[in-house]
């Protein structure tokens, strides 16, 4: 008997080594910081984006202080904060068309038109789900006081994994009812084990999806680039070749 617990922990311990596999390929935060990186080069290559500095009004909140480089300014700000890596390509999605019209004439059209494809770049939050029909699933609960170990079978009508949180799936028992399941908890293993091949295919959904959009994204950052060209090659010749 205790051989056969043995062997099945080791036989599983395989299939885990196989989703730590899935859950780095759907890993989004890499992903991310690639694309944003890109952005940042393209649109910093065209620095600087004025001579003089101007307020352009975007919203209730802030406006945006452009001169050199491009600012958040709320209204306790004198210049404003510089936006950052991170958090370009979201400004320029949302306000980006705002600032294209005042930036320099030599860059504007190579500006707006880079301003214009970053409309076009999909976000990496995929969200999948397989439907179950009410496949039963086997629980072992302990009573620490009792020290009483209680077997139950639930009801589990469908799996959902998101690539925002690739090490944790959700199980639905009923329509408003169900649980995270942290897939790197040992005492969770059992029960990922009974679903073992619905979740490995549900990761190959979210990570086919995810290169799909991948794909989609390289080939608009190629785009930019292209349309950049002259002011990437400037920038990286004055910076010495880094």
């Amino acid at each position: 008997m205790g051989t056969k617990i043995v062997d099945s922990i080791i036989d599983f311990s395989g299939n885990l080594n196989n989703l730590c596999t899935l859950m780095n390929k759907i890993s989004t935060l890499p992903l991310e910081q690639d694309l944003c990186r890109r952005v940042w080069k393209i649109f910093r290559s065209m620095m600087p984006l004025r001579t003089t500095s101007t307020d352009v009004p975007v919203s209730d909140m802030f406006s945006v202080y452009v001169g050199e480089w491009i600012r958040r300014k709320y209204y306790w700000h004198k210049f404003g904060v510089p936006l950052s890596e991170t958090d370009l390509l979201t400004f320029l999605k949302f306000y980006g068309d705002k600032v294209a019209p005042v930036v320099r004439p030599k860059i504007r059209d190579v500006f707006a038109q880079c301003v214009s494809l970053t409309s076009e770049i999909l976000d990496y939050k995929v969200k999948k789900e397989i439907d179950l029909d009410a496949v039963p699933i086997k629980t072992v609960n302990m009573d620490l006081l009792s020290l009483r170990v209680e077997v139950s079978q639930i009801p589990v009508y469908k799996i959902i994994l998101s690539s925002s949180d690739p090490w944790s799936i959700v199980l639905v028992k009923g329509e408003n009812s169900q649980v995270d399941v942290e897939l790197r908890d040992k005492k969770n293993w059992d029960v990922v084990e009974q679903v073992y091949d619905r979740v490995v295919e549900l990761y190959l959904m979210v990570y086919e999806e995810l290169k799909a959009r991948v794909d989609h994204n390289m080939n608009v950052i190629r785009r930019m680039e292209e349309a950049a060209a002259p002011f990437v090659v400037a920038s990286t010749l004055k910076r010495g070749g880094v």
